[in-house]
């Protein structure tokens, strides 16, 4: 109850226990401004936990991704053109069976109905 109070008031609203449903049933949080608020809920720290167990405290792991994450070069994003998208065909099927490849970690050998009167072989990096 509190939350949900805490929540409404970014909302310049309130909400009553008489009178959440029909605040939202009536939709008012369209065209809304919200404000700064207070986190609805503290973090629960679990520092003292990974240091008595003999880990690397939960501050310095992040220090150290940050300082990875600075050093890596940008990723690139690779985008198709809206032309090579229209050249794209997708097909809906149904997975009738799939198989572990022997010698891989992740690779399915999936066979799979796609209603062309026979069934296809596709090769999936899904497998757990």
């Amino acid at each position: 109850p509190k939350s949900a109070a805490k929540l409404a008031s970014a909302f310049h609203a309130e909400i009553t226990p008489n009178n959440y449903e029909r605040f939202f049933k009536a939709k008012k949080l369209q065209d809304m401004i919200l404000q700064d608020t207070e986190p609805l809920f503290s973090k629960i720290e679990k520092i003292e936990k990974t240091e008595k167990a003999g880990e690397v405290p939960l501050e310095k792991n992040e220090k150290e991704k940050k300082d990875a994450k600075e050093k890596a070069p940008p990723k690139q994003e690779n985008y198709i053109s809206i032309e090579d998208f229209k050249k794209v065909e997708i097909k809906v099927g149904l997975i009738k069976e799939a198989q572990r490849i022997e010698k891989s970690n992740k690779l399915l050998r999936l066979k799979v109905d796609l209603g062309e009167g026979r069934l296809r072989q596709i090769v999936s990096g899904i497998a757990l």
